[in-house]
């Protein structure tokens, strides 16, 4: 079996048994917030390791930091009642993203200029 093959069905199965014992069984609203969380990190690392187009990472990657976003604000909201820390810490996780999809999109817009493909494994040098 080959190891991207390999790689698939392990964050499937890691996805699966994830919905398994939070959702379906009986669980607290931060353990279903948290589970959302995991299932979320869980395809956008899928994604992250799997696809060959660069535009398919940058949205995976987006999808990673939802994930960490919902479970900042779940853990701010269920555990600290008096601060917004995680709140905070999820705007500045935002901004950053925000800023990451812009710059990731202008180089792949001048990666494609240069070498007229925007697919991972045709890129192996950087080189003009």
């Amino acid at each position: 079996m080959p190891k991207n093959n390999f790689i698939k069905i392990v964050l499937i199965t890691l996805c699966l048994v994830v919905f398994w014992l939070f959702t379906l069984l009986q669980a607290s609203l931060l353990t279903k917030f948290l589970s959302l969380g995991a299932a979320l990190f869980c395809v956008g690392l899928y994604g992250v390791l799997t696809s060959k187009s660069v535009l398919k990472t940058l949205i995976s990657l987006e999808i990673l930091f939802n994930a960490a976003n919902i479970n900042l604000v779940a853990f701010s909201r269920f555990t600290d009642l008096t601060f917004v820390r995680g709140q905070i810490f999820a705007l500045f996780v935002m901004a950053i993203a925000a800023a990451e999809a812009a710059l990731g999109l202008a180089l792949i817009i001048a990666i494609y200029r240069t070498k007229q493909t925007s697919n991972l494994s045709k890129l192996a040098e950087l080189k003009g």
